[in-house]
């Protein structure tokens, strides 16, 4: 698979993640050199292997079920439909999101076992949902629904 972040059903981001660990206050990537003039002091410091972007955004993982997630992707979805509604979203733009929620959707459930699912740490399941799968490689892939974040330009 390649590294750069691709729309999945019209509707997903697909991003890779990276291995990081983390330690009491250190993140080191994995795979990183510590410098030579580095000495390390104490050597008892715990660390844990952890996803950079389920790290860095704060999310958990959550267990769920098949119709817990179809109940989660309905009102959902519902939900952007009718913020899109009110935002004056042509209707051919709505048409094109409930094809694309739907569609991925159905994927998603028919491989539903091969996903993990992370929301943030106030546990907000009104919110995004982010999805995490794994490459052949082992490599963390996420995908994160495209309407339910506010695009910003940096």
């Amino acid at each position: 698979e390649d590294d750069t972040p691709e729309s999945w059903g019209g509707v997903y981001m697909k991003i890779k993640g990276t291995y990081i660990q983390v330690g009491e206050d250190d993140v080191v990537l994995d795979g990183a050199n510590a410098s030579e003039e580095e000495v390390v002091e104490d050597a008892d410091t715990t660390t844990e292997t952890k996803i950079d972007l389920v790290h860095h955004f704060k999310l958990e993982n959550i267990e769920l079920s098949k119709a817990d997630f179809k109940e989660y992707i309905m009102g959902f979805s519902k939900r952007i439909v009718k913020a899109k509604k009110e935002a004056g979203v042509a209707q051919e733009e709505i048409k094109a999101f409930k094809t694309g929620i739907q569609a991925a959707a159905g994927d998603i459930l028919k491989n539903f076992n091969d996903y993990s699912y992370y929301c943030t740490d106030e546990y907000d399941m009104e919110g995004s949902l982010a999805l995490c799968t794994y490459g052949a490689g082992g490599e963390p892939y996420l995908y994160y629904l495209l309407d339910g974040f506010k695009h910003t330009k940096i």
